[in-house]
């Protein structure tokens, strides 16, 4: 980026937790990915403009649960509960001339994790599809970067 400085603003999403802890655990690594892309992304090249990455919303939630039954079909369907990641947030490119350009990135991802699992087998799931998903952003981001309207904070 063709800014001086960089800044990641994530003290509203730092310190929710929940009931669940898998939920925590989610977040936690969601926000942890979102911070090492963000920073290796936006590489600052410049000698002034500012950049400030706001986070929005950084949330794992149960979205269906299923448990195992003590039946024949257990056997064959096995207890899983779905999770939605959602992370919102927005970038915002300050010139020194006060102009504001502002980049809002939503992102969403669903995925399963089964009972069955273990707790590496689950872990491997979750880190999967939090990648996905940061890959996903950075896709929306690049491409959003590369209309005219951000040429001036975008060095290419």
């Amino acid at each position: 980026l063709n800014v001086k400085s960089f800044e990641i603003n994530k003290d509203s999403q730092d310190t929710i937790t929940t009931e669940n802890l898998l939920q925590n655990e989610i977040n936690k690594k969601v926000l942890i990915k979102l911070e090492a892309w963000a920073w290796q992304k936006f590489a600052i090249e410049g000698m002034e403009n500012k950049a400030v990455l706001n986070l929005l919303e950084n949330n794992a939630s149960i979205i269906e649960k299923s448990k195992n039954k003590k039946s024949i079909l257990s056997i064959i369907q096995q207890g899983k509960e779905a999770y939605k990641i959602t992370l919102n947030f927005d970038l915002s490119l300050i010139a020194n001339d006060s102009l504001i350009k502002t980049l809002k990135i939503t992102s969403s991802l669903d995925f399963v994790l089964f009972n069955k699992y273990s707790i590496t087998q689950r872990d491997k799931v979750i880190i999967y599809n939090v990648n996905k998903l940061i890959k996903l952003i950075d896709e929306e981001v690049t491409f959003q970067l590369n209309k005219k309207a951000f040429n001036k904070f975008v060095i290419k």
